[in-house]
């Protein structure tokens, strides 16, 4: 019984001796080969290629950057086995294949396509003031090549962009346009699978200028013109023009464009006017020259002249025609100039001038026989000024004979006394006279003897300036003969 244990015993052992001399006879390793692209098709240089069995690392290789670029080969690995093949490079995601080797096989056509890792930029465009701007172009650009575009929404969030599917690490210009605002740029770095969320420009208007000069309706630059330019009812801009050098020049600088303005002038004694000026993308308007027009006014009176009667004259009484009237200005120059009316009666004595520009003037009342008159005025814009005028005619006189008379007296019509009296004395000749005698009046000369009795008088009228002669009289001879 023993030697038949042992003979089985060592026939076991001859057997596996056998079996294990026939297995590792035959036993050759494997490989894994292929190409790695990217999602173009593109060959994919430097990717990391490792082969894992159990969580074990078996082999690792790295893509050709140069001939056959991309290719890979996992050599000597043992046969016959299942791996997991993992891809990976910066700037793509991860890729694995699983891969069964048979016994002392090769796998030659293991050829994964990368996709890029992709990351998103995005944020909200906004103006000057803080308002959100929609329709605003965003691009995004890589080493110069465009690589995505976009619009800001118009609804909704307005103003919200979102730049998406960009590969990721890089570095992108975006570059942030809209028609009548200066262009902006941002330099974004995204990160491994980094999103930018945060990127809110806000974009300047583009700056325009409107100018010109400001001239009177003759031409000559007016200064101290205010010049305000509005948009949409809001003031935008408000200036003067200039009072020296360049007289009569305006500009705005600065204005936000495209748009258009209500560019208004107006001037003390001129009639306002207002243009309409529209500011392309980027453009300058520099020939806006407005003729403003004098605003115009006029005046009108009744001349009358200071009589001495009593009692003193009517309603329609003393109008005095034919007086000339002369307008000038401050500095002496004459505006206007017209005649009182003598006809029909009821217009005797009235002007009228109108077309006078607001301003300070002189008017001169002058007829002959009768003391100028002056009177300054102020005329203000679009005013119908009245300017009455009455004008004390120069002094007269009055003499005569008044034989046997020893004085004379110069009364009012109506018997009413000078203050003092109005009295001369008779000359050794017989004559008199009065050598001052205001005109135009209605007067009588009383006649009285040496006992100072009247002894006649003469009703006269005295015109302007008048020196009236031979208005004699004559009084009883009280003397001896």
């Amino acid at each position: 019984m023993r030697g038949i244990r042992l003979a089985l015993v060592a026939a076991v052992a001859v057997g596996l001796f056998v079996v294990a001399l026939t297995y590792l006879g035959e036993t050759r390793n494997g490989s894994i080969s292929g190409t790695v692209v990217d999602a173009a098709g593109l060959p994919v240089a430097d990717v990391i290629v490792i082969a894992s069995r159990d969580g074990d690392e078996m082999g690792r290789a790295t893509t050709l950057g140069t001939g056959s670029v991309g290719f890979f080969a996992l050599d000597d690995l043992p046969t016959p086995d299942t791996y997991t093949v993992e891809f990976s490079r910066a700037g793509f995601l991860n890729e694995t294949r699983r891969v069964t080797l048979a016994q002392a096989s090769d796998v030659t056509d293991v050829n994964p396509k990368l996709n890029p890792v992709t990351s998103t930029i995005s944020g909200t465009v906004a103006d000057a003031a803080g308002l959100p701007l929609a329709d605003v172009n965003v691009v995004a650009s890589r080493a110069g090549a465009e690589v995505d575009r976009t619009t800001s929404l118009r609804t909704g969030s307005v103003g919200f962009f979102s730049l998406d599917g960009l590969a990721t690490p890089g570095t992108y210009a975006v570059e942030f346009s809209k028609a009548g605002l200066l262009s902006e740029t941002r330099s974004v770095t995204l990160g491994q699978a980094g999103n930018v969320t945060g990127l809110n420009p806000r974009l300047n208007p583009v700056a325009s200028t409107i100018s010109g000069t400001v001239a009177d309706a003759n031409g000559v630059p007016l200064a101290d013109v205010t010049v305000i330019a509005a948009r949409d009812g809001v003031e935008a801009g408000r200036t003067t023009s200039l009072t020296s050098g360049s007289v009569g020049f305006f500009a705005f600088a600065g204005l936000p464009t495209p748009g258009t303005y209500a560019v208004e002038f107006s001037k003390a004694g001129f009639l306002s006017e207002t243009r309409s000026v529209t500011l392309g993308p980027s453009g300058n308007v520099t020939d806006l020259n407005p003729r403003l027009n004098p605003v115009t006014s006029a005046i009108s009176g009744l001349v009358t002249e200071d009589a001495r009667k009593v009692p003193g004259c009517g309603p329609r009484e003393c109008a005095l025609g034919v007086v000339q009237v002369t307008i000038t200005d401050s500095l002496g120059a004459q505006v206007r100039s017209t005649s009182t009316s003598s006809f029909p009666p009821q217009q005797e004595g009235r002007y009228s001038m109108a077309g006078i520009p607001a301003g300070e003037y002189t008017a001169t009342f002058t007829k002959p026989g009768y003391v100028t008159e002056t009177i300054r005025f102020v005329l203000g814009a679009d005013q119908q000024r009245a300017l009455d005028a009455r004008l004390r005619a120069e002094l007269g006189s009055v003499a005569g004979n008044a034989e046997n008379c020893a004085e004379v007296e110069l009364l009012f019509r109506d018997g009413t006394q000078f203050e003092p009296p109005s009295i001369t004395r008779v000359r050794g000749d017989g004559g008199y006279q009065f050598a001052r005698v205001e005109t135009r009046g209605e007067y009588v000369i009383l006649f009285r003897g040496p006992t100072g009795s009247v002894e006649g008088f003469y009703d006269i009228d005295v015109r302007a300036g008048e020196k009236l002669t031979g208005i004699d009289g004559a009084c009883t001879f009280t003397g001896p003969r």
